[in-house]
């Protein structure tokens, strides 16, 4: 009897033996498992080609090039981590840091959104500044869009960087502006343009594309004329109306008279034209109403 269970007693630590084998197996068999399955997730994420920004979409632009918006994320996604991941990877581009460098690089950009789409493309939607004019100050320049906002600077030397068609207001005694600053409100911006505008479409009157103010808020506007005379325009007065006057006195007191010889028309005062021939002194055309086609014309001197 004691033989008996003495014998079962040497079986049991062989039984227990193979029963925690089989359990230490299991349980690096797992951690293998476990270890490959995160080593492959970790690949995937961070070192596979396949999660590699390697389309960009660019849509919205008009005057920028998509090849330059395209060229710039390049630059920024080019290099590595670390030396280690590749900063093109999809789960670490920052959308928000793209848009600031194309914000910084291209000022013409007022806005830009950009999305990821998984897992190697970003689509990026901008909408450009409309550019009205240049503002200058002495020798200071800048852009200005539809807001009233000195966006770039630029040197009129440059004749590149400039459009044949953008006005360019000389401000004569402006204080000293910065980029960003607002520097006039958007009424002000379409004033200017339909000066130009309507002068050329409604009376045929071509002027040159720089107008002088002494001094912005001063409303006071001076435009040159392509056969040489100016004209002052003050924009608290409405545009159509001044052109009203205009052409009334072009096609009555001046008439007779040779462009060449006008020196200056001015529609400053409300209901009242003076202009000046060469080598006369001034003379005032006044007017009931702005309809009126009869005038009393007298001669005097403006003060």
């Amino acid at each position: 009897m004691f033989t008996k269970n003495k014998n079962k007693i040497r079986t049991l630590p062989r039984e227990f033996s193979k029963k925690k084998s089989g359990r230490l197996f299991d349980r690096i068999l797992y951690w293998l498992c476990l270890l490959a399955f995160i080593g492959g997730v970790v690949y995937v994420l961070f070192f596979s080609p396949w999660v590699l920004i390697s389309k960009i979409n660019v849509s919205g632009t008009q005057d920028l090039s998509t090849e330059d918006v395209s060229r710039a994320i390049k630059n920024e996604l080019n290099g590595k981590y670390f030396n280690l991941v590749e900063k093109s990877n999809y789960f670490l581009v920052k959308k928000e840091r793209l848009e600031q460098v194309l914000v910084e690089n291209f000022k013409k950009i007022e806005k830009v959104k950009i999305d990821k789409k998984f897992p190697d493309q970003i689509n990026i939607f901008i909408e450009e500044r409309k550019e009205v004019l240049v503002l200058c100050n002495n020798d200071q320049c800048f852009i200005v869009d539809e807001k009233g906002i000195a966006y770039s600077d630029i040197d009129l030397n440059n004749s590149a960087e400039i459009s044949e068609y953008l006005l360019i207001l000389k401000n004569e005694n402006g204080r000293e502006i910065k980029l960003g600053d607002f520097v006039f409100e958007a009424d002000y911006a379409q004033y200017l343009l339909d000066i130009k505008y309507k002068l050329e479409s409604d009376l045929g009157i071509k002027v040159e594309k720089e107008i002088l103010t002494p001094q912005l808020i001063s409303g006071d506007l001076r435009v040159k004329t392509l056969e040489g005379w100016m004209i002052y325009f003050d924009k608290n007065i409405p545009i159509g109306k001044e052109l009203k006057m205009l052409d009334l006195i072009l096609k009555d007191k001046l008439k007779e008279i040779k462009r060449e010889d006008i020196e200056y028309i001015d529609l400053r005062t409300d209901n009242k034209i003076y202009y000046k021939l060469k080598n006369q002194i001034p003379a005032e055309n006044k007017t009931e109403n702005e309809n009126s086609q009869s005038k009393e014309i007298k001669n005097k001197n403006k003060n």
